[in-house]
């Protein structure tokens, strides 16, 4: 049945991406004052060494619904935890070392191109027809925020190409990280996904820490500015991925990353009250583009469509050998969806197939 209420759960998700997002923009502005003091392994270890207090007891408490994820789950929470946590965080402060942050920050815009590809072939999303004109109006949007013109960039400096590398792999996990978790979260909660995307990045982050000889750095950092690092792993990082995933978990990959083009509108505004920027007309009607595509998206046709659920169903289909074989009572996907089981695949937030996991 149709809900009747102006605010669905898949319109309130996509506003808790959108939101989520304008924290991530915080990211720069709060990173780029350490680079002055420590190195960007040192910042993204101590972070995650931070973020650690709020995911052991998390992961610890659902260990057994963890350990039961398929092959196919747990390849994809590596590639969140290893990539789009620990590997993602490298280059993109590395990228704001070496270059211009608004090149950075401008070729993350480049995810939906990643996520369109990486959804369709993963979760089989179709996209509405709405899709494709709002994806063109947010990237040209999101252009006029980065740089506040109309002309085109076409040469770049050495320091900007690498910079530019550097964002564009950022951005290529980041994408990834956001399909793939709509893949985990049908077996995990956002909260236990969260947690373990941090605690599962925390040992890769120490490996290329101890390559680096940065180790003690992290940890005296840590001592030396515990409110700024705090600040820069639980606003952009913890808060933001909560929000998230939570907001993930009733939206479609494809359609959530048009929401992340708030970004840079909340890098822009941040720069602006915190460094004195001037916002240009043309920064101000990208901002204007960028909200109103989240708007039709979110008042246009269902943000979760029959396909979704199709799509849904066939990923739990894909699973259904191992998690059965793992969990002899539990009933994953074969049948067919029943009322109960298409709202949880819908935007119900009940989770009848993990009673552990709650």
């Amino acid at each position: 049945m149709a809900r009747s209420s102006w605010m669905s759960p898949s319109r309130f998700s996509l506003f808790l991406v959108a939101v989520a997002a304008m924290l991530f923009g915080t990211e720069g502005l709060l990173r780029r004052p350490l680079l002055d003091e420590m190195s960007v392994t040192s910042i993204v270890l101590a972070e995650h060494v931070l973020l650690a207090i709020f995911a052991v007891p998390i992961v610890f408490v659902h260990r057994r619904v963890i350990a039961r994820l398929s092959p196919r789950n747990w390849c994809a929470l590596l590639v969140i935890g290893w990539g789009a946590s620990a590997g993602a965080a490298l280059l993109f402060t590395r990228a704001l070392e070496v270059g211009n942050p608004t090149t950075a920050s401008l070729l993350q815009n480049t995810q939906p191109l990643f996520v369109v590809l990486l959804a369709t072939l993963l979760l089989k999303e179709r996209l509405g027809g709405l899709y494709w004109p709002c994806l063109t109006v947010s990237i040209i949007g999101a252009y006029l925020l980065s740089f506040g013109t109309l002309s085109p960039v076409w040469i770049l400096n050495r320091g900007e190409i690498n910079a530019a590398g550097y964002a564009l792999a950022a951005a290529a996990l980041w994408a990834s990280g956001t399909v793939l978790a709509r893949l985990v979260l049908t077996d995990l909660t956002y909260v236990t996904l969260t947690a373990a995307r941090f605690l599962l990045a925390l040992p890769v982050l120490l490996v290329v820490a101890l390559f680096n000889g940065v180790v003690g750095e992290s940890f005296a950092g840590i001592v030396a500015s515990p409110v700024r690092l705090m600040a820069a792993a639980f606003i952009p990082g913890l808060v933001a991925v909560l929000l998230f995933y939570r907001g993930l978990e009733n939206t479609k990959a494809s359609y959530a990353v048009l929401a992340e083009f708030m970004y840079p509108a909340a890098a822009l505004v941040g720069n602006w009250m915190v460094l004195g920027t001037i916002i240009t007309p043309l920064q101000a009607l990208g901002c204007i583009l960028l909200l109103a595509t989240i708007f039709i998206l979110a008042w246009g046709p269902a943000l979760t469509p029959a396909e979704k659920v199709a799509g849904a169903a066939g990923v739990l289909a894909d699973n259904a050998i191992v998690a059965t074989a793992s969990r002899p009572r539990q009933s994953v996907g074969i049948a067919p969806v029943s009322a109960a089981g298409m709202k949880t695949l819908v935007g119900g937030h009940q989770r009848s197939h993990h009673p552990i996991d709650r």
